[in-house]
């Protein structure tokens, strides 16, 4: 556990998170975090990694689409190029 680290909030509402706690916990760019912020704790903010959310990309929402065949492909069209004079 760390402790006595400190952050600051921006004007923009980002934080920045200590490298040495996201390598301990084994959190990379990309993961999703969950946010809980009790009413009955002002002040208190916890983070917790989703375990997979980095791995889950639109390509397996795709395939986990319920409704299949929805999609096919565009017909391409090859025109003949066409001789400019320079």
């Amino acid at each position: 556990m760390f402790r006595g680290m400190t952050t600051t909030l921006t004007a923009k509402g980002t934080v920045a998170l200590p490298r040495k706690v996201l390598r301990q916990q084994k959190v990379r760019t990309g993961d999703q975090l969950e946010i809980i912020a009790a009413a009955d704790e002002p002040g208190v903010i916890e983070l917790r990694r989703i375990p997979g959310g980095s791995e889950r990309s639109w390509v397996a929402v795709l395939l986990a689409c319920p409704v299949k065949g929805w999609m096919q492909r565009v017909p391409r069209r090859i025109e003949p190029m066409r001789a400019v004079r320079l």
